[in-house]
């Protein structure tokens, strides 16, 4: 509900930096459950749930926004065919993570091992906060819903 609740308060002005936020988040989860070499500790059941739990809470900054974000810029006349597009091409990233998600990490951890998979992880994630960061703080990406829809 915080999350939410910040988006929706602040007109959606932050969901790039809530995104990227999350990302991060969730790549310090990952590196976490490792543990990556700077990760203090060992490999036991703290860092695991901690782990867990840093990668839970990236994940809900990371996707509470990005409805709206998309729905912002969903180009269609009307609300309901808006509303409907966004939600079909929510649905297919989802199913394509789905799908992709366990199947490009099923091979990182065949080729690189378990902790070296969540380290590369890890590191994507984090740089994938950044980047979008640093692309929602272009002009482009901060329009108001009123500039996108008329």
């Amino acid at each position: 509900p915080l999350v939410g609740w910040v988006n929706d308060t602040t007109g959606s002005r932050y969901e790039s930096v809530l995104v990227g936020l999350g990302c991060i988040l969730t790549g310090l989860g990952y590196l976490i459950m490792a543990p990556a070499p700077w990760v203090a500790g060992q490999e036991d059941n703290l860092t695991t749930w901690l782990g867990i739990c840093v990668l839970g809470l990236g994940v809900c900054f990371a996707v509470i926004p990005t409805y709206d974000f998309m729905l912002r810029f969903a180009l269609h006349d009307d609300e309901m065919n808006r509303s409907n597009s966004t939600s079909a091409l929510y649905n297919v990233s989802f199913s394509l993570g789905g799908f992709f998600g366990p199947t490009v990490g099923g091979a990182m951890t065949k080729a690189l091992g378990t902790a070296d998979a969540f380290i590369w992880i890890g590191y994507g994630l984090g740089v994938l906060g950044v980047a979008v960061v640093a692309l929602g703080s272009l002009p482009t990406f901060r329009r108001p819903v009123e500039e996108v829809v008329s």
